[in-house]
């Protein structure tokens, strides 16, 4: 039923948006971003070293999410730290680009972990993984999104997974 459902839409979503790998390059999503867009990032950490494991690293990143000068005019919807990436649903703001919201998140990021934790300077590996969201699938995205700490065997459910978010979960304290 509701995960055959799910699957195969999934499998079109992946059909009609092959999620590439982009180079930094300002202006690589212009033409096909429109305001407000919706996207599911993920960015590596380099040569993909889970320096996430470190308790001091993960709670630093995990603070910034809370600070609006990171997303400027966009707005960050959930995203989750895992030990060699950060995964998020962001939706795109009119006066920014994914490329810049991306090289925003990985300097203020990068200044905030332990020197120790980088590599000549370096935490992120260039460019990052961009799919851009169908409408209205932003809820069912940020539910596949904060379950891959499950799926990869670092928490039996997201409860127990202290690096992640999203904000429906701020409607439903306030709703309460």
């Amino acid at each position: 039923g509701e995960a055959l459902i799910v699957a195969t839409l999934e499998s079109e979503v992946r059909a009609s948006f092959a999620g590439a790998r982009i180079g930094e390059s300002e202006g690589a999503y212009a033409p096909e971003t429109t305001p407000l867009q919706c996207w599911r990032l993920t960015v590596h950490t380099l040569f993909r070293r889970p320096v996430f494991d470190d308790t001091e690293a993960a709670r630093a990143v995990s603070r910034l999410h809370n600070h609006a000068g990171t997303w400027a005019g966009s707005r960050c919807l959930a995203w989750v730290l895992m030990p060699e990436c950060w995964q998020a649903l962001v939706e795109v703001g009119a006066n920014d680009s994914v490329e810049r919201l991306v090289q925003r998140f990985k300097t203020a990021s990068a200044r905030l972990v332990d020197p120790r934790q980088r590599i000549n300077g370096w935490l992120w590996e260039r460019g990052f993984d961009a799919q851009p969201l169908r409408p209205q699938c932003e809820r069912e995205a940020a539910r596949r999104l904060v379950l891959e700490p499950v799926r990869a065997g670092l928490a039996g459910a997201i409860g127990e997974y202290p690096y992640w978010s999203a904000v429906w979960l701020d409607e439903n304290h306030a709703q309460h």
